[in-house]
């Protein structure tokens, strides 16, 4: 039988996350409990709701966010189908080997611009001859396809993620962590800063203030997400390799 109790794991990627959008849902309900409703209630609640939302955003994070874009440019490498790649490379990848590009390239004097830029070939797969693709239509039975990026993904993360090591794991938690967080604060923010904004709670100009800390803080997280979606990604890749290849020298993953 499965055990259910949560991990140290399930409680940073779930638990915290879980706290943001499940106060901010619950914020007008505790501002009506004061007085009447005893603290070690509103623990038990505010503990429970929150480990339940986080799990429900947990479920739901790939609906939100993608694959990372460092294992869609690999699939990208192996196949050659733009359709893994995000909406924004692939428009720089149109725009490098659009005819203005050409053209620049063909001046003596202009620096050239590479047409075909490196997005996955430095993967382990492509290192020694190998195929990530390949390797998740045999354990998947299926082709993987654009449409099946995420199927993709979350199979990659269940084939390796027991081949890596400490710090692959750490990359798994905080990576998780962040996508969740990122999803809290986003949905949490919607529902908490309006009404403060407006000045129900607090001023105007403190609810503004409010606002424009919680948006920059999302940006700061975006932007971790990336970093640490590379470093997570590679990690995995690298793990696939190692549990198809385990007579394989390890080495370090670089960021």
């Amino acid at each position: 039988m499965r055990a259910v109790t949560p991990t140290i794991d399930d409680l940073i990627t779930r638990g915290v996350p879980g706290v943001v959008l499940f106060l901010a849902v619950t914020f007008e309900f505790f501002q009506s409990t004061n007085g009447w409703l005893e603290p070690n209630a509103k623990l038990v609640i505010v503990l429970t709701g929150s480990y339940t939302v986080g799990t429900f955003i947990d479920v739901h994070k790939h609906d939100v966010f993608s694959p990372p874009p460092f294992f869609r440019k690999v699939l990208y490498e192996e196949t050659g189908n733009p359709g893994f790649l995000r909406l924004t490379t692939r428009a720089k990848l149109r725009l490098r080997q659009s005819r203005g590009i050409g053209l620049w390239n063909d001046a003596p004097i202009l620096p050239e611009i590479e047409t075909c830029p490196d997005y996955g070939r430095k993967s382990i797969f492509s290192k020694n001859g190998g195929s990530l693709t390949q390797q998740l239509e045999t354990t998947l039975g299926e082709d993987v396809t654009p449409n099946r990026l995420t199927h993709a993904w979350t199979e990659l993360e269940r084939q390796a993620l027991p081949e890596l090591g400490r710090t692959g794991q750490n990359h798994h938690t905080v990576y998780h962590f962040i996508l969740n967080l990122a999803i809290g604060i986003t949905f949490g923010s919607l529902l908490l800063l309006f009404p403060l904004s407006q000045g129900k709670y607090v001023s105007v100009t403190t609810g503004a203030l409010i606002t424009a800390f919680f948006a920059l803080l999302l940006m700061v997280e975006l932007s971790v997400v990336g970093k640490y979606g590379t470093r997570y990604a590679k990690s995995l890749v690298q793990g696939m390799y190692l549990s198809s290849n385990p007579s394989t020298t390890r080495y370090p993953v670089s960021s």
